[in-house]
């Protein structure tokens, strides 16, 4: 696009879409998590059973899985059957506008095929998603606060920072 080209939607539409992808992306990251802690093995084993090395291999497939590989409809399958009911409601009504919207709206736009108003709509959207993003924080906080307090050597905690960090955050150079 050259320098001077108009924009094919208004800068206005374009910033409130990114900023509802943003929330999208939240709660997606905030349902990763939430599996991560709620479908964890309750075994007797302990973290290190196996060694520092596999322990935190374990860890990380699953969190690269979750965090990179699943789609947010595998991620809601995942919950456990006991899961509160409002909640995965709340998401699963959420995974259609979740995929227009990283699929169609744009384009629908682009057409004439949307709404009159799309920076209100979008600003609709993005507040379920914040708002259920936030219902979903806090049953995870409230899950792994039940977990048992260990006491974390200092090259485990490193361990974690240096290999299960990046799986949460990504890496700067991924392209996908």
């Amino acid at each position: 696009m050259k320098k001077d080209a108009p924009l094919p939607l208004p800068a206005e539409v374009l910033q409130q879409y990114g900023r509802t992808m943003l929330a999208v992306q939240v709660l997606e990251r905030m349902l990763a998590m939430l599996v991560v802690t709620v479908t964890r093995r309750k075994s007797k084993r302990t973290v290190l059973d196996g060694g520092l090395e596999e322990a935190l291999d374990r860890v990380a497939k699953r969190m690269e899985h979750a965090f990179h590989k699943a789609s947010a409809t595998e991620l809601a399958k995942l919950l456990p059957q006991d899961f509160d009911e409002s909640l995965l409601g709340a998401i699963l009504e959420l995974l259609p506008v979740r995929n227009r919207l990283a699929h169609l709206y744009l384009a629908q736009q682009l057409l004439n095929r949307g709404t009159d108003d799309p920076v209100v709509e979008l600003r609709g959207m993005q507040e379920r998603f914040e708002a259920v993003a936030g219902r979903i924080n806090t049953v995870q906080r409230e899950a792994a606060s039940s977990f048992p307090p260990i006491e974390v050597p200092t090259e485990l905690r490193e361990a974690v920072r240096k290999k299960a960090l990046p799986l949460f955050f990504g890496n700067a150079s991924d392209e996908g």
